[in-house]
């Protein structure tokens, strides 16, 4: 049981991914954001060396003209001039260059806003952590990605050099202009290649990171048990929520009693109290319960007056289909109605004394062909509707 209780052998559930995402725990590779930084500027490079070579042009005419023809009216737009040349030279190139490091964070991490992980943690001041942190995979997997990198770079870096070792000896007989265009080329192509060869070692770097943190995040089945009771609920504490509900309503169930006009019973199983009020429709159960609930209703309707019948066949079926709150089916209206002519015979002084007054009411509620069900309210409403509703009618 300890084993199963400690062993992280399980995915992490979405709680547990994102308590992990708000405490900054993701994927995310510096390495593959800085070589694909690298890789995409060297093809933007070009276009951006272009641009400031006619942007200087541009200015030096400037400055030539500046030079002829001095004013000090025409100064503060020239030198606007060659600023808005300069930066429409470079702000497209910079602008390209922020979007690439968005992307390459986004893409990894998505959009992430949370500053916990800049928070002081004075753990980390614990130098028998601090010592488990540096010989810890982690801290080795960075000194070999290091080293790969460092070895890859050399071997492109020395490959690309070889390869261009002779175009490199012609330099001093080939004019300045060609000689400084042939070093930009292949200056331009030694970093594209070093930066494609160390984006590999950044894809590396990112999939284990991904499966470092997938590691990191497993959960034990106890821990999962933990999780899901936090999240539904301790099922001890919904218990005794539920009880404390269930007594409330019973409170209140009993508090209705003195208004009831009648208590059904069966004599000792279940207990009904009626109440009706002509003006607001169909008598209604204000209150029910079997055995002991059936026994406290009897003896708070006898502390409150209450008249008690005792109609065995009656009392089982307003049991049966009747809940607290609810107007008495139309099958039972001749059965309650009978009870209620009956007390409205006796004065008030017989309605009370002498115990349950029991008498018999004829059986008209149960079809003949069938048992008498519960119908809920909604339901029946729905039924009436649609026995209503004309022939062809959808």
């Amino acid at each position: 049981m300890a084993g199963d209780k400690h062993d992280k052998t399980e995915a992490p559930t979405p709680k547990r991914k994102k308590e992990a995402r708000k405490e900054g725990q993701v994927v995310r590779s510096e390495d593959l954001i800085t070589w694909m930084s690298v890789l995409l500027a060297t093809v933007v490079m070009p276009g951006l060396v272009t641009r400031t070579a006619n942007a200087v042009n541009a200015s030096m005419r400037m400055m030539v003209e500046v030079a002829e023809r001095p004013d000090e009216k025409l100064l503060p737009g020239y030198i606007a001039k060659v600023m808005i040349t300069a930066l429409g030279a470079l702000l497209p190139s910079m602008l390209v260059l922020l979007l690439i490091a968005i992307v390459g964070n986004v893409a990894q991490v998505g959009l992430l806003l949370t500053g916990k992980p800049l928070q002081p943690k004075f753990s980390r001041l614990n130098p028998f952590a601090g010592i488990k942190r540096i010989f810890s995979v982690q801290s080795l997997w960075q000194t070999l990605t290091s080293t790969a990198k460092l070895a890859i770079i050399s071997a492109v870096a020395w490959t690309m050099v070889s390869g261009t070792a002779a175009e490199l000896t012609r330099a001093p007989f080939r004019s300045v202009t060609d000689s400084i265009t042939s070093a930009a080329t292949l200056s331009l192509e030694l970093v594209r290649a070093v930066a494609a060869a160390a984006l590999v070692v950044g894809i590396a770097d990112y999939a284990f990171q991904r499966r470092k943190l997938a590691k990191d995040l497993r959960m034990s089945k106890h821990d999962i048990k933990e999780e899901a009771k936090e999240s539904d609920g301790n099922p001890h504490v919904k218990g005794r929520q539920r009880q404390v509900r269930a007594q409330m309503s019973r409170n209140r169930m009993l508090s209705a009693i003195p208004n009831a006009d009648v208590i059904i019973t069966n004599p000792t199983h279940f207990a009904i109290a009626i109440e009706y009020k002509r003006a607001l429709g169909a008598p209604k159960v204000i209150a029910r319960g079997s055995d002991a609930l059936a026994a406290r209703i009897k003896a708070e309707g006898v502390a409150a007056g209450v008249p008690l019948v005792e109609a065995k066949p009656l009392a089982r079926a307003l049991y049966a289909v009747c809940r607290v709150g609810e107007e008495i089916p139309p099958e039972l209206y001749q059965g309650v109605a009978t009870v209620l002519a009956f007390l409205q015979q006796l004065s008030a002084t017989a309605r009370t004394i002498g115990g349950p007054i029991g008498i018999q009411v004829p059986d008209t509620w149960t079809p003949s062909d069938a048992e008498l069900v519960r119908v809920p309210p909604a339901r029946r409403l729905m039924l009436e509707k649609m026995a209503a509703a004309p022939p062809g009618s959808a």
